[in-house]
């Protein structure tokens, strides 16, 4: 150890800083940037630079000017900040240190300055010991990088303000480090210039309009804007318990609020829970939190057992989103309920195309298709009973005991038709098959026992990715019909063996409407409402999940809608659809509802228990993870 008399201590520094090569680490309360410049134009190219000063009050920002902080940013250095901070000492590679009472001030290290003391340590655990001291005192500092702005004020341990130090878009998700780490989301940008009260006052008792105008523009002009907004606080990260949690306490004022940093270790603890603060067991890639470079997650356990509602207009996203977390989700068997063909290509899958055939599953169902060709055949006479009494023996609601597993629906037509032995009945029958066969096409009324097997055989099959291709089917109650047969399939077989399942249904309005909104029944005798209900209900203990996508979701069936515990809600726009999702969105959330009808595609609002807490995300087009 040596004592560096005052004359000494400059060149000793411009000697350390010239022939540093790895790390310099600088702790001085105060830092004039002039003075400090001259120390860094030593400094070799690469080498790391790190300093602590004091930022207590504003007068320490007096001393240590905005020159140190252009100049030591300009040498790619890091500087932190510590209010209670008077230390003065500095570390070279870890190998030599100068510690003493001098700032880095012209007072503290020049000899017409201040009376100064100083040493020069080389003692390798004396440099070890003040190292350690670094690194506590820089645990204790706060690091700047990437400050957005202020919290100035907290209503309550939910929301704070803030006053933003640049321009930020609404709905960008920032967070705030103290104690506990928060994670905010911005809303309620605004700003405001802040006027003198003695030029206001001047300004404005002139007499001389003109003036007046052109004088308040040109003070206006010259005073900084104010920009201000409002912080949600959506949850506080116990680092010790790895807990994410409701916020308890509010925020304190003054604390820095900061970017998301993506590889945040604490950012993805949080991101990688579910609403219940458990870590996800499946996790699966969504895309980035809204206006950040963070990557966000759901749980598909949650909906594996709990479903996940995907709403939104045609052409926001919804098939898009469901196919990019299928492809990344590899954990159960998926059905897939197809409408368009969208599917089996971008997953790789394997696809049954359905056959656009008449598929009635119930004596209803071909009292309708009388109906449609202006028949008089009703069950009056005997022989009208006898005729309507073979379609409801042969016709169920079940693909193991119709009788179309066997026989076309032309085939138990005939056998109907002998039932009636006058002349007028059975040309009345006759015409009606005529306008069958001409509405729909042979094929429609003789391929039943085809399509039926290859349903079955499908559903046999070892294939984890199964899916129904309806883009051929034109027929709006065989889509209903035939999607009935095979979710109560589905859900008999769930009963017997327990395994996990997932079934996607496309256009889930037409499956299960809302009462008096459809083409099809909401009652009992839509067999597919009736297996989409107790799907939703009972799925959870049968390991059979159920993702419901729609664009109308007014038109969903409301109890259906109520059981999809997670909900993916792109751009709205209709009156009716944008009440039917206002229960999702609680009182803080009431901003991003008023959003739904200016979301782009590809960006949506989730929420439920497949997410840790609500929150707007973007997908992206990129590599599947």
């Amino acid at each position: 150890m040596k004592v560096l008399k005052k004359e000494e201590l400059v060149p000793t520094l411009y000697q350390l800083f010239s022939q540093a090569k790895e790390k310099v680490l600088v702790v001085s309360a105060w830092i004039r940037g002039s003075i400090f410049k001259e120390l860094l134009s030593l400094l070799p190219e690469n080498v790391q630079l790190e300093v602590i000063v004091r930022a207590g009050n504003l007068s320490d920002m007096d001393i240590t000017d905005e020159a140190f902080f252009r100049e030591t940013k300009k040498k790619g250095g890091r500087i932190l900040l510590n209010p209670k901070l008077h230390s003065k000492f500095l570390i070279i590679d870890e190998r030599y240190a100068v510690v003493g009472s001098s700032n880095i001030t012209f007072m503290g290290l020049y000899p017409e300055g201040n009376v100064e003391t100083n040493v020069l340590i080389e003692e390798k655990e004396k440099v070890k010991e003040l190292l350690e001291f670094y690194e506590n005192l820089k645990e204790e500092s706060v690091d700047y990088t990437d400050v957005v702005g202020y919290a100035v004020s907290s209503r309550s341990p939910k929301e704070a303000e803030i006053v933003l130090l640049e321009d930020l878009k609404e709905q960008t998700y920032l967070g705030i480090q103290g104690e506990e780490f928060f994670l905010c989301r911005l809303s309620n940008v605004s700003g405001k210039k802040e006027t003198r009260e003695d030029a206001l006052n001047r300004i404005l008792s002139s007499e001389v309009w003109d003036w007046k105008v052109a004088a308040l523009f040109a003070h206006l002009y010259e005073r900084p804007e104010i920009k201000t907004g409002r912080l949600e606080i959506l949850g506080e990260y116990e680092k010790e318990r790895n807990l994410f949690k409701t916020p308890t306490k509010s925020v304190e004022s003054g604390s820095l609020v900061k970017k998301l940093e993506p590889e945040s270790e604490e950012l993805k603890r949080i991101l990688f829970k579910n609403h219940s603060g458990y870590d996800m067991k499946y996790p699966t890639y969504l895309g980035k939190l809204y206006n950040t470079e963070v990557k966000a997650y759901l749980d598909m356990d949650k909906v594996l057992g709990m479903h996940m509602a995907v709403l939104g207009t045609t052409g926001s996203g919804k098939t898009t989103f469901v196919k990019k977390i299928l492809k990344n989700f590899k954990e159960s068997e998926v059905i897939i309920f197809d409408i368009y063909g969208e599917y089996a290509q971008e997953l790789g899958a394997k696809e049954v195309i359905v056959e656009n055939v008449l598929m009635p599953i119930s004596v209803e169902d071909v009292k309708d298709y009388l109906k449609e060709a202006g028949s008089t055949l009703e069950e009056r006479s005997t022989e009208e009973k006898e005729f309507f009494s073979v379609f409801r023996r042969a016709l169920k609601p079940d693909i193991e005991a119709t009788e179309l597993k066997e026989k076309s629906f032309k085939e138990i037509y005939e056998e109907a038709v002998k039932n009636l032995h006058s002349l007028h009945l059975k040309q009345d029958a006759q015409s009606v098959y005529e306008h069958l066969e001409r509405t729909y096409s042979r094929g429609a009324l003789e391929q039943q026992p085809k399509v039926l097997k290859e349903v079955v055989d499908f559903l046999n099959s070892e294939e984890r990715v199964k899916v129904f291709n309806f883009k051929e089917v034109d027929i709006t109650e065989t889509k209903v019909n035939l999607t009935g047969l095979i979710l109560k399939e589905i859900f008999i077989r769930a009963k017997k063996d327990r395994k996990p399942r997932l079934i996607v249904i496309e256009e889930a309005q037409n499956v299960a409407p809302e009462r008096g909104t459809g083409d099809v029944p909401s009652g009992k005798e839509n067999v597919a409402f009736v297996y989409a209900k107790k799907i939703a209900m009972e799925g959870r203990k049968l390991n059979l999940g159920l993702i419901a996508i729609t664009q109308r979701p007014a038109n969903l069936s409301k109890f259906i809608l109520s059981q999809l515990n997670t909900q993916v809600i792109f751009k709205l726009i209709t009156k009716n659809d944008l009440d039917a999702v206002s229960p999702f969105f609680e009182y803080s959330k009431e901003d991003i509802f008023r959003l739904l009808p200016f979301l782009k595609p590809g960006t949506a609002f989730v929420s439920g228990l497949a997410v840790p807490f609500s929150f707007l995300f973007q997908m992206e087009e990129i590599p599947y993870y």
